[in-house]
């Protein structure tokens, strides 16, 4: 196993680092929560996944907390486990009990592959929350699951798109996506990082630390001669979250005049194209893509959409924005410290009810009613 030696910002965006030293000076982890990251929930079963990244190095390891949900007031600890530390993203296959987290391990330069845990989640199970794992390329982080075509996407610093095909029994990976390619302006697009993946029927849309926007071809990752990545959107600066709803795909992204954005985009145009060698670069004002930009608040990260209202934690700020697309209007929500990742709940399932919000620096997770916009409790 690899040392855990030091980590750069996660994602890029929040600046954290460790120096190399003895795990004997840090504690076991327990049942402590240590910078949750990320999370995942399964409204038929009431639960939440949380990710316990460990991103500051408190603890020896990082952790997965399974919470009951079924008091939505009051949320309990069912069972947590131990994991490596600096986990990222994390992506729930409910029909087959299996939660997929990219787990970075280091952030050293030497390393060139790096883990997508899978995790059993069934409870009643002698399995429950036990841990294999799939090679990813180096310091993945955006995990998305296709429920439909059984299809994981992650997004790796390494600059490729990771495929893995789901079953029952867990993720293969079938396909490295190259993200670096040719540009239909004679330029080239190289040494990309990239960030988040949402799948979009049958394409991925991923982030690029760097800038930009890249939509996949997944029907022909797996294809060899073809160019996959058949669209760039070039002018979108430092995007963040992403989160697509039908044809409507939302970026949080920062500027470099510091503005604080959630774009809305209409991407129905970039239809998948099974006979591009060059990708096509789109700008997001003159190509239309472009509905509207909303102002959130400093330093944001993650997006959800539901129905026609986001939500966006921003980091800097505490809070978390309230985009009402319908009324153009933005509101407030104070949370935690440093709010990051993002899950929609279901108290009754089908129709959403909550937002979950994981709080890094407060090692908490504010759940805010949808029906007040209000925190209505914080775990533990």
């Amino acid at each position: 196993m690899r040392g855990r030696c030091a980590i750069g910002g996660i994602i890029g965006v929040v600046g954290l680092s460790v120096g190399c030293t003895t795990a004997s000076i840090f504690s076991d982890i327990g049942t402590n929560m240590a910078n949750p990251l990320t999370v995942a929930v399964n409204p038929t079963l009431q639960r939440a996944y949380i990710v316990n990244s460990n991103a500051k190095y408190l603890y020896t390891a990082g952790s997965l907390h399974v919470v009951d949900l079924s008091t939505i007031t009051s949320p309990t600890l069912v069972q947590s486990k131990a994991l490596e530390s600096f986990g990222g993203g994390i992506s729930l296959d409910a029909t087959n009990n299996m939660a997929y987290i990219a787990d970075r391990l280091s952030d050293d330069d030497l390393d060139t592959t790096d883990q997508l845990l899978q995790i059993n989640v069934a409870e009643g199970s002698s399995a429950f929350l036990s841990v294999s794992a799939s090679e990813a390329n180096d310091d993945p982080f955006g995990v998305a699951f296709d429920a439909t075509n059984n299809q994981l996407a992650v997004a790796t610093r390494a600059g490729t798109l990771d495929i893995y095909t789901v079953s029952g029994s867990g993720a293969t990976r079938v396909a490295q996506v190259d993200l670096n390619r040719a540009l239909d302006n004679g330029e080239d697009l190289s040494s990309v990082e990239a960030i988040e993946a949402v799948i979009m029927g049958t394409q991925a849309v991923v982030t690029l630390a760097d800038g930009g926007v890249l939509v996949v071809n997944m029907t022909e990752a797996t294809a060899s001669g073809v160019n996959p990545v058949d669209y760039y959107i070039s002018d979108i600066e430092s995007p963040r979250g992403i989160a697509v709803s039908g044809t409507t795909l939302f970026v949080v992204s920062v500027t470099a005049d510091g503005e604080n954005l959630l774009l809305q985009l209409d991407v129905s145009s970039l239809a998948a194209d099974d006979s591009n060698t060059t990708t096509a670069v789109k700008d997001k004002d003159t190509a239309g893509l472009l509905v509207t930009s909303y102002t959130v608040g400093e330093n944001p990260q993650e997006v959800v959409v539901s129905g026609t209202t986001a939500y966006v934690s921003n980091l800097d700020a505490d809070s978390v924005s309230v985009v009402d697309t319908g009324a153009a209007s933005v509101s407030t929500i104070t949370v935690g410290e440093e709010p990051f990742g993002l899950a929609i709940y279901q108290e009754v399932v089908g129709t959403d009810s909550h937002v979950l919000v994981c709080n890094l620096q407060s090692n908490s997770v504010s759940i805010i009613a949808l029906a007040s916009n209000a925190v209505v409790a914080t775990y533990p």
